[in-house]
């Protein structure tokens, strides 16, 4: 049995975040759990290297950010990098003052195109 141990990555950029998701938050670092790790490897298997490579990078300056109609507790991080996308789950409640990674997984340009179509993610750069 593979053990999969928890990480903790820097503050969540809540700012920027927070203007996009007309949301308030707290400060807060980012918490990958153990058994969201799990879930990762186990469920996006093909996507676990390249999620761990770039969480923190996605965390730190995402290029998109939203939160879906169906995501009640939750918004979404989508980092740009090279060819790929990575989304990145995130809970919107805070867990023992950090926010808690729920997913990670590439997501594919026609998916994020029609996010951003529907406006579901935007973009937190100014101009």
């Amino acid at each position: 049995m593979t053990f999969y141990k928890p990480i903790m990555y820097g503050f969540l950029p809540i700012d920027r975040i927070a203007h996009i998701l007309k949301e308030e938050l707290r400060d807060g670092r980012v918490r990958l759990s153990a058994s969201a790790h799990r879930h990762i490897a186990q469920d996006h298997p093909e996507d676990y290297e390249f999620c761990l490579a770039h969480m923190a990078e996605a965390i730190e300056n995402p290029t998109y950010i939203g939160k879906p109609p169906w995501q009640i507790r939750n918004f979404e991080l989508v980092k740009k990098i090279e060819d790929h996308n990575l989304l990145i789950a995130v809970s919107l409640e805070q867990d023992h003052g950090s926010y808690r990674i729920r997913s990670s997984y590439r997501i594919s340009y026609e998916k994020v195109r029609k996010r951003l179509a529907e406006k579901y993610l935007l973009s937190p750069k100014k101009g």
